[in-house]
């Protein structure tokens, strides 16, 4: 289906304007039909070389077994190349966290 001009509809994965910001477009249900929502899905990420360093979003339903495979968006194709393990390069411009460093506590 098209919208006013031509364009396809957004599939999971794509990059759309809700409510005048930008996000990537989830699913709302696994292919078994459960509902993705708040505390229903785990959202993450894999880097691909198969898009020039881009990556992949994914959704994991929290109903399904664990080695139910999530959905991908952008869809995976023949040339991806899913990313493994721990990069072999730090890209990272930030400083270096210090050992003794230690998070806050919440205020609540």
């Amino acid at each position: 289906m098209s919208d006013d001009w031509g364009l396809d509809e957004p599939t999971v994965g794509s990059l759309v304007r809700r409510r005048g910001k930008w996000i990537t477009l989830p699913p709302t249900h696994c292919p078994h039909g459960h509902w993705l929502g708040p505390g229903r899905v785990l959202v993450g990420h894999v880097a691909c070389s198969g898009h020039g360093g881009g990556g992949h979003n994914l959704w994991h339903c929290r109903m399904c077994p664990v080695a139910e495979p999530p959905t991908f968006g952008p869809p995976l194709g023949r040339h991806c190349k899913s990313l493994e393990g721990p990069a072999s390069v730090r890209i990272s411009t930030g400083p270096e966290p210090e050992e003794s460093q230690t998070v806050p506590e919440p205020p609540f």
